[in-house]
């Protein structure tokens, strides 16, 4: 019976032990997760390249941080400005290479087609860069085919690009044509309609298509529509929520348009309102003058020193013409009016606005109660 009582005793001793070693840790987590200061994001949606290049960054720095599955990186509140400015000098996260690729490069010991590759990656880096600081853009990678001269080739290939965007909003046309133009204006000979743009849900955004054919016009005014609605959408859900409060909210346009371009001409004339256009006058005169004396044939007159008989008749005769013409012009107007299409035929807006309706009784006036804000 005591080994009986010894072993019970022991047994408990271990319980007791092994609770106190639970509780102790349990405090010792609690008092440091108070004590731990609070984190804060540090980047958020990263690349898993780009994540596993930050994160290897900050343990060679002894940091400590939380990595979650979506890319964000969380560190402690009061270390932010300095890891940033300590990791942006090592460029992390990466958006690209830019012309840094040339500070650690040996010009003596490269080649031509290495340095055509890293000017042409540099330039990429830099476009990237570029379109990431657009508003609404997370992410953005540049893709340049520059092709080389021939040196007997009459035919000069032009140079084409491809953007790939992740964005957070959806792009409106002027920030894609924006985005286009951007590209652009960095290479030499290439064009805005040679560039194409892709979103991150395989959307194609611009470039890749026929400017004239039959479904360009039909997919141009399908997006002027969309265009449309949504600036209309986003104004009433601004106004709406300024009352009810962000989130609390919905708001769908359905816009019918009308493409069609009309093209008119008329042209008026005002009998009343006559203008002299030209005057035309001809004055002709003639005079006829016959004043010869007229003899008479005899022997008598044929006489040598045969006296002048006396003077026969004379005629004399005079005319004259005056012609006058005189052009008139009917004034005329001829006016020319164009209406290009992109009319507003109906307009469809619902809204809907979260809240609850309260009311006693079927004839009890209903008051709407706004949710929290």
């Amino acid at each position: 019976m005591p080994e009986f009582f010894k072993a019970v005793g022991a047994a408990r001793f271990g319980v007791m032990a092994g609770v106190a070693a639970v509780l102790t840790a349990f405090f010792l987590y609690i008092a440091g997760a108070i004590t731990e200061p609070p984190k804060t994001i540090l980047f958020g949606g990263l690349e898993p390249r780009d994540a596993a290049a930050v994160t290897a960054k900050l343990e060679g720095m002894s940091v400590k941080y939380d990595a979650k599955a979506d890319g964000t990186i969380l560190v402690p509140a009061d270390q932010v400005t300095k890891l940033r400015m300590a990791l942006a000098q090592d460029n992390l996260p990466a958006a690209g290479v830019g012309y840094e690729i040339f500070d650690k490069s040996d010009a003596f010991g490269t080649t031509a087609f290495v340095q055509n590759i890293n000017r042409l990656r540099a330039v990429e880096g830099e476009l990237a860069r570029s379109i990431q600081t657009i508003d609404g853009v997370e992410s953005a990678r540049v893709h340049l085919v520059v092709p080389e001269r021939q040196v007997f080739s009459r035919d000069e290939q032009t140079p084409s690009a491809s953007v790939v965007l992740k964005t957070r909003t959806v792009m409106g046309r002027g920030q894609v044509a924006a985005i286009q133009h951007l590209v652009a204006a960095a290479v030499a000979s290439l064009t805005p309609s040679r560039v194409a743009i892709v979103d991150d849900r395989g959307n194609l955004l611009a470039g890749g298509d026929d400017k004239t054919g039959t479904d360009a016009t039909a997919a141009n005014q399908e997006q002027g529509t969309t265009d449309y609605e949504d600036r209309l959408r986003q104004r009433v859900e601004s106004i709406v929520a300024s009352v009810v409060g962000a989130g609390h909210v919905r708001v769908q346009v359905a816009a019918d348009m009308n493409y069609n371009h009309t093209a008119t001409t008329s042209e008026s004339y005002d009998p009343d309102s006559k203008v002299i256009r030209s005057t035309q006058t001809v004055e002709q005169n003639s005079s006829d003058n016959n004043g010869s004396p007229q003899q008479a044939v005899s022997v008598a007159n044929a006489l040598p020193n045969a006296a002048a008989s006396a003077p026969g008749d004379s005629s004399k005769s005079t005319s004259g013409r005056t012609e006058e013409t005189t052009n008139y012009e009917i004034s005329k107007k001829v006016t020319t009016s164009t209406q290009d299409g992109g009319d507003v035929k109906h307009l469809s807006v619902a809204v809907v606005v979260d809240g609850t309706v309260t009311g006693v009784g079927a004839n009890a006036p209903t008051s709407r109660v706004p949710p929290p804000r």
